[in-house]
């Protein structure tokens, strides 16, 4: 019996090298630099589902970073369908809006024809946010509160992690 190799021997491939971090940007920054990415992307996405332009319609409904479809057109993709659109701040939406019984919510719904104009209004508004006004600071307020702090593996109970304002970090408490 013989096992013979049939086929030429593959090299194993390389890790890719990895990508650049924000870690080492205060929080305010880096939260801001995410929701920002994330708002590019949304706007591009949106324009493929709502007005099939770049990458064309996309059939299926999925949700974006700053959107998602409440009840798909089956019939007709992307037009009349009402959508959830928000400001992303760590895990959570930014409360900055009212829906329509006045009730504070992070995602209010809207007609798909005007989604991708509300996200380039939240762009616009996003790279001109400073963290020292009144929305810069409750968006630096939800940034600690939802996008930090780092995953406390091997936890005996004390906290490890604690928010340090001066450096805009969450700081390891068992290194300093």
């Amino acid at each position: 019996m013989s096992f013979d190799l049939i086929a030429e021997v593959q090299e194993k491939p390389g890790r890719k090298p990895a990508q650049p971090s924000d870690r080492g940007l205060p929080i305010f920054d880096r939260i801001k630099g995410r929701t920002l990415k994330a708002l590019k992307t949304s706007i591009e996405e949106a324009k493929g589902r709502f007005h099939g332009e770049g990458e064309g319609a996309m059939e299926k409904a999925y949700a974006s970073p700053c959107w998602k479809v409440h009840k798909p057109n089956e019939e007709n993709p992307g037009q009349d369908e009402l959508v959830y659109v928000g400001v992303p701040c760590g895990n959570k939406f930014m409360p900055w809006f009212k829906d329509s019984k006045g009730e504070v919510t992070g995602q209010p719904l809207m007609d798909s024809s005007v989604v991708v104009a509300q996200l380039e209004g939240f762009l616009a508004a996003m790279e001109g946010l400073e963290k020292t006004s009144a929305k810069g600071k409750e968006f630096h307020d939800h940034a600690v509160k939802n996008a930090e702090p780092p995953s406390q593996k091997g936890n005996t109970g004390k906290k490890r992690f604690q928010y340090d304002s001066s450096e805009d970090q969450w700081v390891d408490t068992e290194k300093k």
